[in-house]
């Protein structure tokens, strides 16, 4: 019975986050309502009641959620290892794409809305930090807060091109082409287009 009574409140819980999140496509934060959510939740608004105090833990405990959902899959290609060369990953190892897929609602809302206003600096702080605790390059004049830093913008902006374009390409292809950016030699010669004034 406990057990029974368990699983209905966790899919009680997940339904208003979810909701919560697919609502932020189209309003800020503050114009969500409780009502709102619990209608498309499609619970009473007691029902919400008994899971959160107000919208406001609600709104905290997803970003919470979607945090450290980042920061596990971000790990995961190298949780058991202790040293590893990023470029000589498998596709299937990298499960950031993934996380953001899980969470399509509520990245649609940061890159396509200001309704999360301040979550990508969030994200990338939490990336940057992340980064840099974690992974040491073997070179004297390496800087691990810049590498940090930029590999995390970088992220996100893939991220966010990914969103733009309603996903059209599967996690597993994102990864593929992560990779590709990873492995592309720092000799690799870039052909340049004749330049002229139009539009200037």
């Amino acid at each position: 019975m406990t057990e029974r009574r368990d699983r209905r409140i966790q899919r009680s819980r997940h339904a208003l986050k979810l909701a919560f999140q697919q609502l932020l496509q189209d309003t800020s934060v503050e114009g969500v309502t409780v009502s709102n959510v619990a209608a498309k939740a499609d619970v009473c608004r007691g029902t919400f009641y008994k899971h959160f105090d107000t919208k406001e833990a609600l709104y905290q405990e997803v970003i919470e959620d979607v945090l450290e959902d980042l920061v596990i899959s971000y790990r995961f290609p190298y949780q058991d290892r202790t040293e590893f060369v990023p470029a000589d990953l498998a596709p299937g190892s990298i499960q950031l794409f993934e996380h953001v897929y899980r969470h399509q609602d509520f990245y649609r809302a940061i890159v396509l809305t200001d309704s999360v206003p301040g979550f990508q600096d969030k994200m990338c702080r939490v990336l940057r930090e992340t980064a840099a605790k974690d992974l040491v390059a073997d070179l004297p004049s390496f800087q691990p807060e810049l590498a940090a830093a930029y590999f995390s913008q970088a992220l996100f902006g893939l991220t966010a091109e990914w969103v733009r374009g309603n996903f059209m390409y599967t996690p597993a292809y994102m990864a593929e082409q992560l990779l590709l950016l990873l492995q592309a030699p720092a000799a690799v010669k870039v052909r340049v287009s004749p330049m002229t004034n139009e539009g200037v």
